[in-house]
């Protein structure tokens, strides 16, 4: 079961600008996959992940980019 709180810890490592690109990848990928549960995805849309989504996918590291792009498809999704 996760918890909002586990949801807002990812998404300030997502933010983090000093934060390792493996961390902020795995920060990524939990968020995602939370969106994708359903358990978080409003909240997330308050914490305008989509922002957080569009600086992920302007990553010049690969993976950030992937997975910045499929969390804005996740937005997109009603």
């Amino acid at each position: 079961m996760h918890f909002w709180w586990e949801y807002l810890f990812y998404l300030k490592i997502a933010e983090e600008g000093s934060v390792e690109a493996d961390a902020k990848f795995r920060a990524l990928v939990a968020i995602g996959s939370l969106m994708l549960e359903g358990v978080v995805k409003r909240i997330a849309m308050d914490f305008d992940v989509a922002n957080i989504a569009k600086a992920a996918k302007a990553s010049k590291d690969t993976k950030i980019a992937e997975v910045g792009a499929d969390i804005e498809l996740i937005t997109k999704q009603s």
